[in-house]
């Protein structure tokens, strides 16, 4: 795009450039080819012009110059903050893509590919949110399990309910789901501290 401004811009001056001293030349011919006394109306503006013809050509390159540099710098602005407007935009989700003029086919093409990869990371990042939701979920209906047979066992010996014949298998039922809840801590732990953001894998 900065290429394709300067290139415009240098091709306006110099168009500019080619076009002034191609109407001087018509002009200076055109005086030089008529035959002026200096009753005729024109002659005073003539031989001014003649006199100081490096004047005039040097302040009309100046204006024009100066004209083509204020519109090109306006043009500049104007495509800055349509840029700058289609950021905002898409930063704010008003817009799902940027449209921008033809000659800004290229930002607008780079600015969509940027938001098309951050909308994919925001999703990725929601579905990673979501199963860790969903795993969370799955392992505390895990150890309600193990925990429900542990507090049935342990009511079960509260009111005296268990035979003594049976208060071992009652016992080492209630330690295998003690076992089973304890896996399930330890892995709720594990997945919570590799989850974390400062977490960083050990190798051996």
């Amino acid at each position: 795009v900065a290429k394709q401004l300067v290139k415009g811009y240098l091709v306006h001056m110099l168009v500019y450039i080619v076009a002034v001293l191609a109407l001087l030349g018509i002009a200076y011919w055109w005086c030089n080819s008529q035959i002026w006394y200096s009753w005729d109306e024109l002659y005073p503006l003539v031989h001014w012009l003649h006199i100081n013809v490096v004047a005039v050509f040097l302040g009309v390159m100046l204006i024009g110059c100066v004209a083509i540099t204020c519109v090109h710098f306006y043009q500049m602005a104007r495509m800055l903050e349509l840029v700058t407007t289609a950021v905002d935009d898409l930063y704010s989700n008003r817009i799902n893509s940027v449209k921008l003029p033809v000659s800004l086919q290229e930002v607008e093409r780079k600015l969509n590919e940027i938001m098309i990869g951050i909308r994919d990371s925001q999703q990725e990042a929601k579905d990673a949110e979501q199963r860790k939701n969903d795993m969370i979920i799955y392992m505390a209906h895990d150890l309600k399990t193990p925990l429900t047979v542990i507090r049935g066992y342990a009511q079960a010996f509260e009111d005296g309910c268990v035979p003594p014949e049976k208060a071992g298998e009652y016992l080492r039922a209630m330690k295998e789901k003690t076992d089973e809840a304890s896996q399930l801590i330890d892995s709720l732990f594990l997945y919570a501290k590799t989850n974390h953001p400062s977490y960083s894998p050990q190798l051996a």
